[in-house]
């Protein structure tokens, strides 16, 4: 008699937790997916943004003149300095002075090679 409670007993709690756990993934999952999408969401507007920024690693010398205060002297250690692992290396590298890091820092990024 013992041993048949213990026993309902134990089945009824493994009942209980095999319903809650397979209760808890739907949740995380349907959490996961509203996540996911508003990420994507977010990335595809950050790289929106970052298109119209010019790519210290990548632009041409001529590109590179086009931010106000850059000249083709200044252009040519830019490109003479590559790669860059930030655009605050064109600071640490002393290629710009902090006035002209500071009117192009908005302009300029530095994307890295895959």
């Amino acid at each position: 008699m013992k041993r048949l409670a213990t026993a309902a007993l134990l089945l009824a709690f493994a009942a209980v937790m095999g319903v809650s756990a397979w209760a808890a993934p739907q949740q995380t999952s349907a959490e996961t997916s509203s996540t996911t999408t508003t990420r994507t969401s977010h990335k595809k507007a950050t790289k929106e943004k970052t298109s119209s920024k010019l790519d210290i690693n990548s632009a041409s010398q001529q590109e590179l003149e086009a931010p106000p205060g850059i000249g083709p002297a200044t252009s040519a250690k830019i490109v003479q300095g590559r790669p860059y692992r930030s655009k605050s290396d064109l600071l640490k590298g002393k290629i710009l002075s902090r006035s002209e890091y500071e009117k192009i820092k908005n302009d300029i990024v530095a994307h890295q090679k895959k």
